[in-house]
């Protein structure tokens, strides 16, 4: 229990991850958006994305079937206009009245493939594009949700 805490101490800290600790099953879980956002999609989406990005900032791999790519916080509009963009590339954003489970020491399904050193995030709208520019790279039919001019 002591390591756990210690852990939720540092994610808020030196992380700036706004987390809890969930009493029952020990594991550290992000509750609160309003400081940040996040975007899970599949393993070889987020390997993509990361190397396209200058600065990824903090990602968990869950499992290895898909990852969790921290950004600053989105906006309900963002939200709106992307997620059914990001469908085509199985990729979704986490919605706000979400509870993500951290990496921590009762947990072995995840694991910090960058772990957050500092509060950097990148914008959602540059993960986005990224994941844009890969399915328009890779040939996935996007459906852009913009009228025409």
């Amino acid at each position: 229990m002591v390591e756990v805490l210690a852990e939720a101490h540092r994610y808020r800290t030196t992380c700036l991850l706004d987390c809890t600790v969930v009493d029952e099953t020990l594991d550290i879980v992000v509750r609160d958006w309003s400081s940040l956002g996040a975007v899970f999609m599949p393993a070889v989406v987020g390997a993509k994305v990361h190397d396209r990005l200058t600065e990824p900032g903090p990602v968990i791999v869950v499992d290895d079937i898909g990852w969790i790519m921290f950004t600053t916080p989105i906006t309900a509009g963002a939200r709106q206009r992307w997620q059914p963009e990001l469908a085509a590339s199985k990729t979704l954003i986490i919605d706000p009245e979400a509870v993500v489970a951290l990496p921590g020491p009762c947990r072995t399904d995840r694991r910090w493939l960058i772990p957050p050193m500092t509060g950097f995030r990148p914008l959602p709208e540059q993960v986005f594009t990224e994941i844009r520019r890969l399915a328009a790279l890779d040939g996935v039919v996007v459906a852009s949700t913009r009228k025409p001019a």
